[in-house]
């Protein structure tokens, strides 16, 4: 087990930092909704008129 983490150390340790940056964007965009962020700016012309389609 041991001979395997030393053989794989870079693949495990790119894993753990796509794992954690995929996890922070996840708990940053349930943080964002919770708090009534959203993805508009306010302007729906810039949008092209998603904002009235809701």
């Amino acid at each position: 087990m041991l001979n395997f983490i030393f053989e794989n150390i870079g693949t495990i340790v790119v894993f753990l930092m796509v794992a954690a940056s995929v996890t922070a964007a996840a708990v940053k965009m349930a943080s964002d909704k919770k708090s009534g962020k959203s993805g508009c700016c306010g302007d729906c012309g810039k949008c092209g008129g998603y904002c009235n389609s809701k």
